[in-house]
């Protein structure tokens, strides 16, 4: 699960594709499930798309072979952000690593 904060876009969901830039490292990426969103005071479990200034946990999967660290373990590489069309939409934190 990787949390992004705020989520800039105005509505984004499952299939979102989009590039991660993860401290020189920039590589095309997939939401692939949304885990759950925080509003401004309810916690939402997996819901279908979220909208701008949300917290959500997410998995998403990377298009490329991509080298990256968990923020736990190595805080200054385990830091991200989405882009699309030359705009930030999300910033977060990589909580966890799973190779498939």
């Amino acid at each position: 699960p990787i949390p992004c904060v705020p989520w800039q876009s105005q509505t984004s969901g499952h299939g979102y594709q989009c590039v991660l830039h993860c401290h020189a490292l920039s590589v095309d990426c997939e939401i692939v499930a949304l885990v759950s969103c925080m509003n401004r005071r309810k916690l939402v479990k997996k819901p279908r798309f979220v909208r701008s200034n949300t917290t959500v946990t997410c998995r998403i999967k990377v298009l490329q072979t991509a080298a990256l660290e968990k923020y736990k373990e190595f805080p200054q590489l385990g830091r991200f952000t989405l882009r699309d069309e030359g705009k930030t939409i999300a910033i977060g934190k990589i909580m966890k690593i799973s190779l498939a």
